[in-house]
């Protein structure tokens, strides 16, 4: 049985997987910008997965200590020691508050909406988030670039 780090970064990358999946056979079959908010959710469960990967695979190494098991806390760990001894881009730690917020905002908007073939999201000061098919092209080409750089931090080989 592989180690628990690898089995989580397998599930980031299945995660991964069905995020470009939804986003270039789905999408582009339905054309309904709807679906833009689960391509969103998926690659933020995908990058999820990857830094609790790197997080159990440094523990195991006793490089960092023991960690509550919510988003916040994990981040905040993974960005203080693994980002920083790793020399992660800012580009991709930027990309995970991103996502993060983007899911929560979905989660607290009191207002979605369709404008042309972008999804408007609201918050709760009717401030705009927009969200179009480019983007979300964006966020998946980023979040492969970070699990490609996670597979080398945990000396996981990684198929193109």
């Amino acid at each position: 049985m592989p180690p628990a780090y690898q089995q989580t970064f397998q599930k980031s990358e299945q995660q991964l997987a069905s995020a470009q999946y939804l986003l270039n056979v789905t999408y582009r079959t339905i054309q309904d910008p709807k679906l833009l908010i689960g391509v969103i959710t998926t690659l933020f469960s995908s990058l999820e997965h990857a830094l609790t990967a790197v997080l159990i695979y440094e523990r195991s190494l006793l490089l960092i200590p023991a960690y509550e098991n919510n988003f916040e806390k994990k981040f905040t760990l993974f960005r203080s020691n693994s980002a920083k001894r790793n020399h992660l881009p800012q580009k991709h730690i930027e990309l995970i508050k991103k996502i993060h917020s983007l899911t929560e905002l979905h989660k607290t908007s009191p207002v979605e909406f369709q404008r042309g073939n972008k999804l408007i999201l609201c918050d709760k000061k009717y401030q705009l988030e927009p969200l179009t098919l480019e983007l979300a092209q964006n966020y998946v080409e980023l979040t492969h670039q970070f699990l490609n750089i996670i597979a080398k931090i945990i000396k996981i080989k990684r198929k193109q």
